[in-house]
Protein backbone atom coordinates (compact mmCIF):
# COMPACT_ATOMS: atom_id res chain seq x y z
CA UNK A 1 0.00 0.00 0.00
CA UNK A 2 1.40 3.24 -1.11
CA UNK A 3 1.09 5.93 1.70
CA UNK A 4 1.18 3.35 5.14
CA UNK A 5 2.87 4.77 8.41
CA UNK A 6 3.26 2.52 10.87
CA UNK A 7 3.95 2.89 14.54
CA UNK A 8 5.42 0.40 16.59
CA UNK A 9 5.70 0.71 20.27
CA UNK A 10 7.10 -2.53 22.18
CA UNK A 11 8.07 -2.78 26.16
CA UNK A 12 10.31 -6.12 26.17
CA UNK A 13 11.14 -7.37 29.53
CA UNK A 14 14.08 -10.07 29.64
CA UNK A 15 15.60 -11.69 31.96
CA UNK A 16 18.91 -13.58 33.14
CA UNK A 17 18.27 -17.12 33.16
CA UNK A 18 16.45 -18.53 36.44
CA UNK A 19 16.36 -14.90 37.52
CA UNK A 20 19.59 -14.61 38.94
CA UNK A 21 20.59 -11.12 40.36
CA UNK A 22 23.84 -11.08 38.43
CA UNK A 23 23.44 -7.63 36.48
CA UNK A 24 25.43 -5.58 38.91
CA UNK A 25 24.98 -1.98 39.69
CA UNK A 26 28.64 -1.32 39.22
CA UNK A 27 28.40 -1.62 35.60
CA UNK A 28 24.82 -1.88 34.97
CA UNK A 29 24.97 1.43 33.11
CA UNK A 30 27.93 0.04 30.25
CA UNK A 31 25.11 -2.99 30.24
CA UNK A 32 22.28 0.04 29.31
CA UNK A 33 24.24 1.96 26.54
CA UNK A 34 25.40 -1.54 25.11
CA UNK A 35 21.67 -2.55 24.96
CA UNK A 36 20.90 0.87 22.97
CA UNK A 37 23.81 0.72 20.58
CA UNK A 38 22.54 -2.18 19.06
CA UNK A 39 18.86 -1.33 19.31
CA UNK A 40 19.62 1.70 17.28
CA UNK A 41 22.62 0.31 15.38
CA UNK A 42 19.71 -1.80 13.86
CA UNK A 43 17.90 0.99 12.81
CA UNK A 44 15.23 1.11 15.73
CA UNK A 45 14.47 3.85 18.56
CA UNK A 46 15.49 3.46 22.03
CA UNK A 47 12.72 5.41 23.94
CA UNK A 48 13.64 3.53 27.44
CA UNK A 49 15.46 1.67 28.83
CA UNK A 50 16.03 0.21 32.73
CA UNK A 51 17.23 -2.34 34.50
CA UNK A 52 17.45 -4.33 37.96
CA UNK A 53 19.45 -7.15 38.69
CA UNK A 54 17.97 -9.90 37.74
CA UNK A 55 15.78 -8.40 34.39
CA UNK A 56 15.86 -5.03 31.58
CA UNK A 57 12.97 -3.26 30.06
CA UNK A 58 13.52 -1.19 27.24
CA UNK A 59 10.90 0.76 25.49
CA UNK A 60 11.45 0.59 21.97
CA UNK A 61 9.83 2.20 18.69
CA UNK A 62 10.17 -0.85 16.02
CA UNK A 63 11.27 -0.21 12.40
CA UNK A 64 9.02 -2.44 10.61
CA UNK A 65 12.18 -3.50 8.27
CA UNK A 66 13.30 -6.10 11.13
CA UNK A 67 10.98 -8.61 13.05
CA UNK A 68 10.57 -8.97 16.98
CA UNK A 69 12.16 -11.81 17.17
CA UNK A 70 15.37 -10.85 15.16
CA UNK A 71 16.03 -7.58 17.42
CA UNK A 72 15.73 -9.31 20.55
CA UNK A 73 17.94 -12.32 19.37
CA UNK A 74 20.37 -9.50 18.76
CA UNK A 75 20.10 -8.08 21.88
CA UNK A 76 20.42 -11.08 24.62
CA UNK A 77 22.86 -12.91 22.38
CA UNK A 78 24.97 -9.68 21.54
CA UNK A 79 24.65 -8.43 25.21
CA UNK A 80 24.95 -11.80 26.94
CA UNK A 81 28.29 -12.63 25.02
CA UNK A 82 29.16 -8.74 25.92
CA UNK A 83 28.88 -9.63 29.89
CA UNK A 84 30.78 -12.75 29.68
CA UNK A 85 33.21 -11.33 27.30
CA UNK A 86 33.61 -8.48 29.99
CA UNK A 87 34.39 -10.75 32.61
CA UNK A 88 31.73 -8.87 34.56
CA UNK A 89 29.42 -11.24 36.81
CA UNK A 90 30.37 -13.65 39.12
CA UNK A 91 31.29 -17.38 38.38
CA UNK A 92 28.53 -18.78 37.39
CA UNK A 93 26.98 -16.62 35.15
CA UNK A 94 25.68 -18.88 32.47
CA UNK A 95 25.75 -16.09 29.94
CA UNK A 96 21.81 -16.67 29.30
CA UNK A 97 19.06 -13.58 28.68
CA UNK A 98 15.51 -15.30 28.70
CA UNK A 99 12.21 -13.64 26.99
CA UNK A 100 9.75 -12.78 30.50
CA UNK A 101 7.52 -10.73 28.82
CA UNK A 102 6.15 -8.62 25.83
CA UNK A 103 3.85 -5.80 25.50
CA UNK A 104 2.95 -4.19 22.01
CA UNK A 105 1.47 -0.76 21.05
CA UNK A 106 0.80 0.02 17.45
CA UNK A 107 -1.29 3.72 16.04
CA UNK A 108 -1.07 4.61 12.61
CA UNK A 109 -1.30 7.64 13.48
CA UNK A 110 1.79 10.21 15.42
CA UNK A 111 -1.13 11.12 18.04
CA UNK A 112 0.49 7.87 20.40
CA UNK A 113 4.47 8.92 20.32
CA UNK A 114 3.07 12.76 21.27
CA UNK A 115 0.67 10.84 24.39
CA UNK A 116 3.94 9.30 25.26
CA UNK A 117 6.62 12.39 25.36
CA UNK A 118 3.96 14.30 27.26
CA UNK A 119 3.11 11.72 29.42
CA UNK A 120 7.03 10.25 30.74
CA UNK A 121 6.09 9.29 34.20
CA UNK A 122 3.76 6.66 32.67
CA UNK A 123 6.95 5.59 30.82
CA UNK A 124 9.09 5.74 33.94
CA UNK A 125 6.43 3.84 35.63
CA UNK A 126 5.92 1.02 32.81
CA UNK A 127 9.70 -0.03 33.06
CA UNK A 128 10.74 0.55 36.64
Amino acid sequence: MANTYTQLYIHFVFAVKFRAAQLNNEWDDRLRLYITAIVQNNGHKMLAINNMQDHVHMFIGLNTTQSVSDIMRLVKGDSSEWINKEKLTRPGFNGRMVMVRLVTVSRKSTRLLSTLTINKNIIKNLIS
